[in-house]
């Protein structure tokens, strides 16, 4: 016969268990309500942060997506807008450290990538920057003009040659993607990695192609007279500089 003290702590033990059992459950259950509660929480104030950048208010976007972290720290969208917001304050460390959050929390995102690039050119740190961009275009391959872009980039870095091949890709692209709407940015671009070659008649060439695509376009008569004015012919030089003064060009 099983002693009556024996019988007693079993019960006890049993009661202890179930009690244990249920507390857990519900310990458990609370926890997932908050958790569902929270999310719920910061998409509200997510979408609140949203339109006070759209409102380009970015220190009180700021306040706002920093509360959307503290109950979402996972929370991938709000790190991509806090590196935009930095980034748009000028704060481009403070942009790379939200960009890079984001990419660890969803690295196939392809602006998270192209967000940290630009923040990194702006801080002179054109390695980096390209290789962001470049993770961008393979993640993205369809983004538009990356190529245009990394040739920025390259140009610089002073590498000239892989620039243009860049440029001149991005061209060739969006001139069969984008029939009757050039990039004529593009043609000035390629003409100042041209001048850079010294190779003068190709950058008048994409300066003239330019301006044949937008005859106010200000920046192409500018680029166009500096071409002008390094091979020696300062009148038609003068005559590029005054026509992009008209035109509101300011270097």
């Amino acid at each position: 016969m099983l002693g009556k003290k024996f019988l007693v702590a079993m019960a006890a033990m049993s009661i202890f268990n179930l009690t244990n059992v249920n507390f857990d459950e519900n310990i458990n259950f609370t926890s997932k309500v908050y958790a569902a509660t929270n999310a719920e929480l910061a998409e509200e104030k997510f979408k609140e942060g949203q339109k006070i950048y759209n409102n380009n208010d970015f220190e009180k976007a700021i306040l706002k997506f920093n509360e959307v972290i503290e109950l979402n720290p996972n929370h991938a969208e709000t790190y991509n807008l806090l590196g935009m917001s930095y980034y748009r304050l000028g704060k481009f460390e403070k942009a790379v450290e939200n960009y890079t959050k984001a990419i660890e929390l969803n690295p196939k995102n392809a602006s998270n990538y192209s967000g940290r690039g630009f923040s990194y050119e702006e801080l002179g740190k054109y390695e980096e920057a390209l290789a962001d961009f470049q993770e961008a275009g393979r993640v993205f391959p369809n983004y538009r003009h990356i190529g245009k872009i990394i040739s920025n980039i390259y140009f610089k870095m002073g590498r000239y040659e892989e620039s243009l091949a860049e440029i001149t890709d991005d061209i060739d692209r969006y001139e069969f993607i984008d029939r009757g709407h050039p990039d004529f940015g593009g043609y000035v671009q390629r003409a100042k990695i041209y001048k850079e070659l010294k190779k003068y008649d190709e950058a008048i060439a994409d300066c003239n192609k330019a301006i044949e695509f937008k005859n106010d376009y200000a920046e192409a008569y500018y680029e166009r007279g500096k071409i002008y004015q390094e091979i020696g012919e300062n009148e038609l030089a003068e005559e590029d500089f005054e026509k992009a003064s008209e035109l509101g060009y300011e270097e």
